[in-house]
């Protein structure tokens, strides 16, 4: 399963200690809304994913950024 955030800032996240579930507000407001934790949880994982990926080469040869 795969969620994807709009292309635009985050402007604010926050929780609800209730239900947990996550609201995200973004620069451009027509992209608000509200993920499930499941829904966030997914979302946090794959671009973690994502940054270690990113990541790689320099991790692997820091030098090639010198």
């Amino acid at each position: 399963m795969s969620i994807s955030l709009p292309n635009s800032p985050v402007r604010k996240i926050s929780s609800c200690p209730k239900c947990g579930n996550v609201s995200i507000k973004f620069f451009d407001s027509k992209h608000d809304r509200s993920y499930t934790k499941t829904e966030w949880e997914v979302i946090v994982t794959e671009g973690a994913a994502h940054l270690y990926d990113l990541l790689k080469l320099v991790r692997e040869d820091p030098k090639f950024f010198a």
